[in-house]
C-alpha cells in the first residue's frame, strides 16, 4: 500500500442516542396507548388539538408567513 492510499474508516452514525431513543419511546407509547384505549386516545387527542388550535395558532400562521 502507498503511502497516497487511505484505508476506509467504518462510517459512524450522526445519530443522537438520547434523542432517538427518547422519540422513539413517546412514539411506541403513544401508539400503544391509541391502541389499548381508542375510545380515550380519541377523546383526549381531540382535546389537545382544540387546545394547540386554541393557543397556538397564530404561531401556525406566523410560521407558515414566515416560511412562505
Amino acid at each position: 500500500m502507498s503511502e497516497n492510499e487511505t484505508i476506509p474508516k467504518k462510517s459512524h452514525s450522526q445519530i443522537n442516542k438520547a434523542v432517538f431513543f427518547t422519540s422513539a419511546l413517546l412514539i411506541f407509547l403513544l401508539v400503544a396507548f391509541a391502541a389499548a384505549f381508542p375510545d380515550v386516545a380519541d377523546k383526549n387527542f381531540k382535546l389537545l388539538q382544540q387546545q394547540i388550535f386554541t393557543n397556538a395558532s397564530w404561531f401556525y400562521i406566523l410560521a407558515v408567513a414566515l416560511i412562505y
